[in-house]
């Protein structure tokens, strides 16, 4: 039987081993040696592994994807799904986001599709006596779905760009309406105030009725598309 090296990586008290073949162990390691998060505070294993996966993903895919198997394979994943891996070291809202980031990078390639395999539908979907899954509507009249809507775009892009891209043409076409357009003096381009922050328009802009309605039920429905994709489930289980 060939041995897996096993690559030694530590940042203060925190340690882990990646488990990655011969074929890339040469390219992890010297990876490993140029790797420096440079956080105040040491980090949980499984979030150093993550930020070690992104540190990966920016200059060596082939190395990345080694690394993220390693990942996996150490914490159960699919097996165990990735959201109750985080559930179960309690991390804070931002070792989530990285962990969440990390992990669904890699998302569409078909190399590591095996890492992504549904771990079963969840139960609430399973249920017969489920009847409604979601109710969308009401205006927050707060930030907090502009917020939510960056957060789930950065966490889960991979699983989310096409589909905000085609809703934000969508809504910017409908917002130049002759009818609509004195209501949209800066355009509806959701796609592009996500990835683009700075070209987003004011508070006072983005909370009004007509653009607010609409992104609050957007913010809703990318968090019932992530669900359906990273779980594998179709709507009509939901019906």
């Amino acid at each position: 039987m060939v041995s897996i090296p096993l690559i030694r990586l530590d940042y203060k008290s925190t340690s882990v081993e990646l488990s990655v073949g011969p074929a890339v162990s040469g390219q992890v390691q010297e990876l490993v040696a140029r790797f420096d998060p440079d956080l105040a505070d040491d980090i949980a294993p499984i979030e150093l592994y993550a930020r070690f996966l992104l540190f990966c993903a920016k200059r060596d895919q082939t190395a990345a994807l080694a690394v993220l198997e390693s990942m996996c394979q150490e914490y159960g994943v699919p097996d165990t799904d990735i959201h109750v891996v985080v559930q179960q070291h309690s991390l804070s809202t931002a070792s989530a986001q990285c962990v969440l980031k990390a992990y669904f990078a890699f998302w569409g390639v078909a190399a590591v599709q095996h890492c992504y395999a549904t771990a079963g539908v969840p139960e609430l979907l399973a249920s017969k006596s489920t009847h409604m899954m979601a109710m969308f509507g009401g205006q927050s009249g707060t930030s907090v779905y502009v917020e939510e809507a960056a957060w789930l775009y950065d966490v889960y892009a991979p699983l989310l760009d096409g589909y905000l891209q085609r809703i934000s043409a969508f809504l910017d076409n409908e917002s130049q309406d002759q009818r609509l357009a004195p209501m949209y003096g800066q355009g509806f381009d959701v796609y592009g105030w996500i990835t683009r922050p700075d070209t987003a328009p004011g508070m006072s802009y983005l909370l009004s009725s007509p653009v607010g309605i609409p992104f609050n039920a957007l913010a809703q429905l990318m968090q019932v598309l992530v669900l359906f994709k990273a779980y594998g489930v179709a709507p009509a289980l939901c019906l």
